[in-house]
This record gives C-alpha cells, structure tokens and sequence, in this order.
C-alpha cells in the first residue's frame, strides 16, 4: 500500500513538474529565451520555480537527467555560466555574418530549434530592447560596428513570407485574389525588386513563379484582344445595321 501510494505520489508531483515546465516553454516560443522576469506578479510562480531548478541541479535532490535535458531545450539559464550569453550570440552573429553576408537570421529559413533559429531569436530580442529602451549603449554600439540592422523592414519580410507560404500551401497556387492587398502588393514585389541571397533561396523553396508577372501579362494582352474583336464585331454589326435602317427609311420616302 505504502508503495503505490509513493507511486501516486511520485506521479502527481511529475505530473506538475511538467505543468510548470510546459509554462516556461511557452514563455520561451513568446519571449525567445527563458529567463523569467522578477517583481512580474504575472510570472512570480514561474520564477520561483526556475529558481528551485536551479538549486536542485546544484544538490542533485529529486532532478533527473531527462528533467536537465528538456530544460536545455529551451536555453534554461543554469546561473553558472562560464561565458556571458550575449557573447556567445555576438560569436555566432559574426559566424553568420562572415558566411551570408548579413547580421539578419531569418527566423522562418531554419528549422525551428536549430542553433540558427535561437540566434535568430537572439536577433529579435536585441531589437525588441532597442525599441524598449532597454539595451545598454555599449551592446549598442558592438551591435552596429557588425553592421547590425535595426530595421523592422526584414521582419515584416519574413512576416509576410509566412503569409505567402500559408497561402500556397491552403490553395496550392500563388495567384493571390487583389483583395488582399498586402499580400497582393508583397508578391509583386518579389518579382520586381532584388532580393538578398537568403530571401532568394527562402522564396525558391516555396516554389515562388518568378515567371508569374510575364505570365499574367500575357494572359492581360491576350483578354484584352478578345476584348478588342468583340467590340470590332459588335460595332461592325452596329455599323451594318444602322446603314440597313437608313437604307429602309431611304426606300420609303423614296429619297
């Protein structure tokens, strides 16, 4: 009896082990990282349980490796790092730099939980704190002497990229109703403008027609010319029956 009740025990505590952590992972997929604010009643719960975990790490009391495992997975500060995490980031970024040119890491380019999709996380935190104002000007600065963009004009990029993938995928095609004018607007845009390497390769990997725009004009010239010989044939038919009309009123008043 004692045993099946430790059992339930054991169980019950897991079961909300796994409740708080699920917490946390959403914290994480909102916020791109896990470290809970403090003095934020909303999270006070949260914090203080990403507190015990790490003082349960430290003595070893009542944590498994398989609890370590899915709190790395989503970068779970431990509070004993032997390297800040914004220079390791910043390492990365320069990586990343070197090789494609640009400090914008596409966030919907790379697999989700790749080490290229957390630094692009990492990017988009940083530009969240500029715009909050609460990034220190030495960041700042490192930050721009890379190159680093503060623009949200990529975002919206990616932004409306997820948007054209949804479409493709719900309908199977590209052509986008001009109803939706953003999306409409965006797509032309694609065509017509240069494109980064990265967008390029994002945009092929959809299957995006680059061919779509000479297409649909074709398509235009060729509506509009059966356009232009139905109104030829209805104004010679006019044309014709008018001058039969004048011919009949001719004939009866002998004119």
């Amino acid at each position: 009896m004692d045993k099946i009740s430790k059992a339930s025990n054991h169980q019950y505590w897991d079961a909300k082990w796994m409740e708080r952590y699920n917490e946390l992972k959403d914290f994480y997929d909102e916020n791109g990282h896990s470290r809970v604010p403090h003095g934020d009643a909303k999270y006070a719960k949260l914090y203080l349980w990403c507190k015990n975990q790490r003082r349960f790490a430290r003595t070893r009391k009542v944590f498994s490796d398989e609890k370590k495992e899915l709190l790395e997975s989503v970068e779970f500060d431990w509070g004993y790092r032997t390297k800040d995490k914004f220079e390791e980031n910043m390492e990365k970024l320069l990586e990343y730099k070197d090789k494609y040119g640009t400090t914008h890491v596409s966030q919907t380019l790379w697999p989700r939980g790749s080490d290229l999709y957390k630094l692009s996380r990492f990017v988009n935190e940083q530009r969240r704190l500029y715009k909050e104002n609460r990034i220190p000007l030495e960041r700042i600065k490192r930050l721009e002497d890379i190159g680093f963009s503060w623009n949200v004009l990529e975002d919206y990029w990616e932004k409306m990229f997820l948007k054209m993938k949804r479409f493709h995928k719900k309908n199977g095609h590209f052509n986008v109703p001009t109803s939706d004018k953003k999306l409409y607007a965006w797509m032309y845009n694609q065509i017509k403008r240069t494109r980064t390497p990265l967008q390029l390769q994002a945009l092929e990997s959809i299957g995006f027609p680059f061919e779509l725009k000479r297409e649909r004009t074709k398509n235009a010239i060729n509506a509009m010319d059966e356009i232009d010989i139905k109104k030829q044939v209805q104004s010679f038919k006019k044309g014709k029956s008018e001058a039969e009309d004048r011919k009949k009123v001719a004939e009866k008043t002998n004119i």
